[in-house]
């Protein structure tokens, strides 16, 4: 590696892994690069503690929808597609998917 715009007088050597370094002790081997841990310990701390979810069920599809829209699009030509909002509301209860889905 060398960084431009520093006193580096030459490249230096670097053993680029993909293994976390910054993990807790107890996350590692967890999983998916140590990450399944801080899956864990967030929903552990909400149901222990009450605490509420930092990704909810409908946060987390504020991004995967869209992408699997995307990819529907894709397979279709480039298909202008509707992506459905989940979340409850006055046009659908908790529970009910959204129409047309």
């Amino acid at each position: 590696m060398w960084l431009a715009d520093t006193q580096m007088n030459d490249w230096a050597e670097v053993d680029w892994q993909y293994q976390r370094t910054d993990a807790p002790p107890g996350a590692r081997g967890s999983g998916h690069g140590d990450a399944d841990y801080c899956v864990h310990t967030h929903f552990r701390d909400a149901v222990r503690e009450g605490k509420p979810l930092p990704l909810d069920v409908y946060r987390a599809m504020n991004p995967t929808a869209p992408a699997i829209r995307a990819y529907d699009s894709i397979l279709e030509g480039g298909k202008l597609m509707k992506v459905h909002d989940f979340r409850p509301g006055s046009e659908r209860n908790t529970g009910e998917m959204p129409v047309g889905v």
